[in-house]
């Protein structure tokens, strides 16, 4: 036991290295505002639909040489082979987007 101090309150012990006292842990606890995790997702959901698109295109352009020599289109119909898939691609790009929207307008930036 510690003896009293002059005004009747036991005295507290300062912590030393070497005691047995344990340190406390420090816990800092940092939380993110909803408005960034916000930004964050629709960031990353940008750049997974550009992936995708980009590597949809990708594998068009690999696949195109053996479309050729199956199906012999001559030059326009390959220039409407590209094109259409870019059109189709931003089409559905756009309406999952507006569906996005209409399904969770809290979350557009």
């Amino acid at each position: 036991m510690t003896s009293p101090a002059p005004g009747g309150r036991p005295r507290r012990r300062a912590y030393y290295p070497g005691w047995s006292a344990q340190p406390r842990a420090v816990v800092v606890a940092v939380r993110v505002p909803r408005g960034l995790e916000v930004q964050r997702s629709a960031r990353l959901g940008a750049c997974a639909s550009l992936l995708l698109v980009a590597l949809a295109a990708t594998i068009l352009n690999v696949a195109l040489p053996s479309l050729i020599d199956d199906r012999q289109p001559d030059a326009y119909q390959q220039l409407w082979i590209i094109d259409i898939h870019g059109l189709v691609s931003g089409g559905l790009l756009i309406t999952a987007g507006a569906a996005g929207v209409l399904a969770e307008p809290a979350l557009t930036i």
